[in-house]
């Protein structure tokens, strides 16, 4: 039991692509959810995915942290959003750049999950989380590709975080 990063991290010689899948699934799932509920999340990374192995050995998973969760609706009726928050790594370019939060900025924050489970690193850890990359990620910096992941599972991540929002699959569609 515990989140996503802390799976990753204990998980990580052990993570095969079946149980990659499985998880991407369940995590698919709960924000497609949220989404028909015209909620946006708006802080969704690993460590507010949780997950718990029953006694049967069968792992749940789900999205926690509804906090800071806001209603489709009450975004629209705003111009913009000048509060921004989460982790640098998962947020969306148009985010950090001040454009109100929306699915689409979700399903850039779940591209960045399905990488993170591909490579079992968290994104960016290798650069200093601060404005710099926050400029990097606006001028379209993205973690690398793992060489080994399946071409399908790859094309995935990259449309999840396409700079443009509006090209991004909804969660209807991934």
């Amino acid at each position: 039991s515990g989140d996503l990063t802390s799976y990753i991290k204990k998980n990580h010689q052990e993570l095969s692509w079946e149980r990659i899948i499985h998880l991407s699934h369940d995590i698919a799932k709960a924000l497609r959810e949220l989404h028909r509920k015209k909620l946006i999340h708006c802080d969704l990374h690993s460590g507010n995915i949780l997950n718990h192995i029953t006694c049967y050995g069968i792992l749940w998973t789900w999205i926690a942290d509804l906090g800071l969760c806001l209603k489709e609706d009450d975004i629209a009726n705003q111009k913009t959003n000048n509060s921004i928050f989460g982790k640098i790594g998962y947020m969306a370019p148009e985010v950090l750049r001040r454009n109100s939060y929306s699915k689409a900025a979700d399903v850039y924050s779940f591209g960045i999950i399905l990488w993170e489970l591909t490579s079992c690193r968290m994104p960016f850890s290798d650069v200093r989380q601060d404005i710099h990359l926050v400029y990097e990620i606006i001028e379209g910096r993205r973690p690398k590709i793992v060489e080994s992941t399946p071409p399908a599972f790859a094309k995935l991540i990259q449309d999840c975080w396409n700079p443009d929002p509006n090209l991004r699959p909804t969660m209807e569609e991934v």
